[in-house]
């Protein structure tokens, strides 16, 4: 709950094991580490984690910051999904809209 924090260390364990299992293949070294090769796909992971770590602190906040967390949220899914190839409805019409006259 974002309201009182109450299962978000389960929810980020469900999130951690996920992206485990869906990783595959290691690093040639065994250490653990998915090997990520594109530079755009490393951004995008980069930028997910930086929306993660602010959800958990809106989250976290006793302030009630509860539609911020949310936003936070949706902004990682949104990263994520740009590397594994997810397409945002809201966004794609965000595009639509933005690149192109319609009705004028």
């Amino acid at each position: 709950s974002c309201a009182t924090g109450h299962g978000l260390d389960a929810l980020a364990d469900v999130l951690r094991a996920a992206v485990e299992a869906r990783a595959g293949e290691v690093a040639g070294d065994g250490a653990g580490v998915a090997a990520i090769t594109r530079s755009r796909h490393r951004a995008r992971l980069r930028e997910c984690v930086h929306h993660l770590v602010a959800f958990a602190a809106a989250a976290a906040s006793e302030t009630g910051r509860h539609e911020v967390a949310a936003e936070e949220l949706r902004l990682a899914a949104r990263a994520l999904g740009r590397v594994t190839g997810a397409v945002d409805v809201e966004e794609l019409l965000d595009v639509i809209f933005s690149d192109f006259c319609i009705g004028k």
